[in-house]
């Protein structure tokens, strides 16, 4: 796993039912460098009271507890906050398997805590990487050679005008072919089921002005289909009066395991 650098480590805020679960994924969790402490609340209104309350890094939840839901915990969270990193903790990850859901880790023993964790650690580096800083992007290239950044036009099809080296690992295609136009990344490699839904959630967080991320799926060039998480904002094209004109952001591989 990547080293977290110069980043002060992270605060985790944990939505779970299961007190000894809970007790495990914080021993397990609080031996990563990356992370300061991990606070567990037993409910999702709990979790959003704490959220009032306290500032945290980032928020994992368990997908069923009593109440709210960890999907409507999401929801609730996303309407005022719409860039803490989100990940779902589940037993049944099928039941998160919906397109708009945030990324999802099955519940296991330890090796299932070490996936989730390296999957958290990437979430949040992503998060808290400036992404208006083009050398950002080479430096998740050295830590993630299959983590895309890109940098594109607000305008139909969304046009690519830099596309990172981890587009050959992650999508199996040239950043070549997404920067001189043969290939969209909207149009030919987002699944034609999330095309619409992606590009009406993108464009309103750039009328909003706010970050957008969400998971959805791609197809590789050799024909798989697989879940990415996606995380971007507008940023100026030069002059800082000229906003969200230029998204610049990161693609990542979701694990299935």
């Amino acid at each position: 796993m990547p080293s977290w650098g110069s980043t002060p480590p992270l605060r985790v805020l944990h939505a779970e039912d299961d007190d000894a679960y809970a007790d495990l994924t914080a021993a397990v969790l609080e031996r990563e460098e990356w992370v300061a402490s991990v606070t567990r609340t037993p409910d999702a209104q709990a979790a959003l009271t704490e959220l009032e309350r306290d500032d945290y890094d980032c928020l994992l939840s368990d997908l069923e507890m009593p109440g709210m839901s960890g999907l409507e915990l999401y929801e609730r969270v996303r309407e005022t906050d719409p860039s803490i990193p989100f990940v779902l903790f589940t037993g049944r990850r099928s039941a998160a398997a919906r397109s708009t859901a945030p990324p999802a880790y099955t519940k296991g023993g330890t090796d299932a805590l070490r996936t989730l964790a390296g999957g958290l650690h990437r979430l949040c580096a992503a998060a808290h990487s400036p992404l208006s800083d083009e050398v950002s992007g080479r430096r998740w290239t050295v830590e993630r050679p299959d983590a895309m950044f890109y940098r594109c036009r607000w305008a139909a099809g969304w046009p690519a005008e830099v596309v990172g080296p981890g587009a050959t690992v992650l999508l199996g295609y040239d950043p070549e072919d997404l920067e001189g136009g043969e290939l969209t990344y909207a149009d030919d490699i987002v699944h034609p089921d999330d095309r619409a839904w992606t590009h009406d959630a993108m464009e309103a967080s750039l009328v909003s002005g706010e970050p957008f991320e969400f998971t959805y799926r791609v197809r590789r060039a050799d024909g798989e289909v697989i879940r990415v998480w996606e995380r971007g904002r507008g940023v100026p094209d030069g002059d800082e009066t000229d906003w969200g004109t230029v998204v610049e952001g990161f693609v990542l591989p979701l694990s299935d395991e």
